[in-house]
């Protein structure tokens, strides 16, 4: 219908109204009067080409297990978020609320993660592994129960909850990225990490459709929400704590969340 089709116009339109906001907002940021804070600054030290800068990035990961399964972490919730996009919509069938339910949950997903945002200040202080675990098994363990849920607000709940531990583990991850490792080194790592994240969001929303062909909507929520549990253990179990040495006052992330 012509009223259908206006407000999915006027919802990208709004979409893309919000991107280029934030286009503005970025290019009004200035550091220490420096018109272009964003502006590469390569040293004598550093090598030149991207290809090395990816292999060191990668070589830096690799001398700190610690900074590895952190971003383990944060990639593991993007593949949460990719599995999401295509399996919220069959929860969104299972519950009675039809296509346009798919709308509210990705809602709840988003006013999740701001909750997630305003905890991650307080939490950030506890050490990190136990509550990066339960970060993880706050993303996990709802979508587990998605599997058997038949009320919408029941479901509304769940996927907020999702969204509220993904996005700690997210901010938590980047945190103590920034905090357990030089300059030099992060920004090595979060060249790896960053494009590790926006994969999983790739390879999430690829193996949703077969995971639900295969095993059904409710076998497919449980085998994504049980990988994300899993390595939660895992983590929780890892030999060596992030926070385990001297931190310093962590600073806020460099880059804006993935999701």
């Amino acid at each position: 219908c012509r009223w259908c089709q206006r407000e999915t116009g006027a919802s990208f339109a709004l979409n893309a109204l919000t991107f280029g906001l934030s286009a503005l907002a970025v290019l009004a940021i200035r550091a220490d009067g420096d018109l272009n804070p964003f502006r590469p600054r390569r040293g004598a030290d550093r090598p030149a080409g991207l290809l090395r800068e990816v292999a060191q990035g990668a070589a830096a990961l690799r001398a700190h297990r610690a900074a590895l399964r952190l971003v383990g972490a944060d990639a593991m919730c993007s593949v949460l978020y990719g599995a999401q996009t295509v399996l919220l919509l069959l929860v969104s069938r299972q519950v009675g609320l039809g296509a346009q339910g798919y709308g509210y949950l990705f809602a709840a997903i988003g006013a999740g993660g701001l909750l997630g945002t305003a905890l991650a200040g307080r939490v950030s202080r506890l050490p990190s592994r136990p509550v990066l675990a339960a970060a993880l098994a706050l993303a996990g363990a709802p979508t587990l129960l998605l599997a058997v849920v038949r009320w919408p607000a029941a479901a509304i709940v769940l996927t907020g909850l999702t969204g509220m531990g993904a996005l700690l583990v997210e901010i938590l991850t980047d945190t103590t990225l920034q905090r357990e490792l030089d300059e030099d080194v992060f920004g090595r790592a979060y060249g790896i990490a960053f494009p590790a994240a926006i994969a999983g969001i790739v390879v999430g929303s690829v193996i949703a459709p077969g995971l639900a062909a295969l095993l059904g909507a409710p076998g497919a929520l449980i085998a994504v929400g049980g990988t994300v549990l899993g390595y939660a253990l895992l983590f929780i179990r890892g030999a060596d704590d992030p926070t385990a040495g001297p931190a310093s006052q962590p600073a806020m992330a460099d880059a804006v969340p993935a999701r």
